[in-house]
């Protein structure tokens, strides 16, 4: 957290060129990066770890050109967590990943494979697990340490799942799409439980005749309740303890 500077001096950056220097030129598009301790990480088709006041490289990972495609990225317990896909075509994937990273050194720790490929859910490291969703509609627990299986669920009505999971109080929240294709089945907000991933609640969006009546978005936590937009153009408030209707906008 920091003020905005009064002017937007550039202090450092990488352009495509410098990658193309350094015999790199991968694919920024769909790119999240995330910011820990002294460190910038982003994997545009590779992974790169740069110290966050020059800009200099301080590591990067990548696997066989062609089927190692990273997307999401998470740190936590000195550790990088990527979901990690085997084509760039978003859909119909196969399984997926996630990777663990050594935070400091790019070191490969473990991997995990998922049912069908994380397409869009981001990676959510809590509680000394790390969470996310695939395109199968099922949401993970990955132990940190070893990268096991604590639990996964899967989340009902749900064709896939593209919205990222939010922690608060012992609870993990994430959107299911259940219109995605047949604009047919209902859309949910899961509330889990983190420890067992028990479903504890779900809200139903509402069904709006001619669009996409589905949750892609993060849901975000303040104050004992629950916001999430859907598009179908209703911007939601749900209680964090019971999933009931606060209120909702379009």
């Amino acid at each position: 957290e920091s003020k905005a500077p009064s002017k937007p001096t550039v202090l450092w950056k990488w352009t495509l060129d410098d990658f193309m220097q350094i015999g790199y030129d991968g694919n920024f598009e769909g790119n999240w990066p995330i910011i820990d301790d002294d460190k910038v990480f982003i994997a545009p088709e590779a992974i790169f770890a740069l110290n966050i006041k020059t800009g200099k490289k301080v590591w990067s990972y990548a696997e066989e050109v062609g089927s190692f495609f990273p997307r999401g990225l998470a740190a936590g317990n000195g550790k990088i967590f990527i979901s990690v896909n085997a084509r760039d075509n978003l859909n119909n994937l196969p399984p997926g990943y996630i990777y663990a990273l050594d935070k400091n050194t790019g070191t490969f720790l473990w991997k995990y494979q998922t049912q069908k490929g994380v397409s869009h859910s981001l990676p959510l490291f809590a509680m000394n697990k790390v969470f996310v969703g695939d395109d199968s509609g099922t949401v993970y627990a990955l132990n940190t340490d070893n990268g096991n299986l604590i639990w996964k669920k899967y989340l009902e009505d749900a064709e896939v799942i593209h919205s990222s999971p939010a922690y608060s109080n012992g609870m993990i929240f994430v959107g299911t799409e259940g219109s995605q294709k047949s604009n047919a089945m209902p859309s949910h907000l899961y509330a889990l439980d983190a420890e067992t991933g028990k479903e504890l609640w779900r809200f139903k969006v509402d069904y709006i005749q001619g669009k996409l009546n589905l949750i892609h978005a993060t849901p975000a936590i303040a104050d004992d309740a629950v916001y999430v937009g859907a598009e179908n153009g209703y911007f939601y408030a749900l209680s964090s303890k019971d999933g009931s209707l606060i209120w909702k906008e379009t």
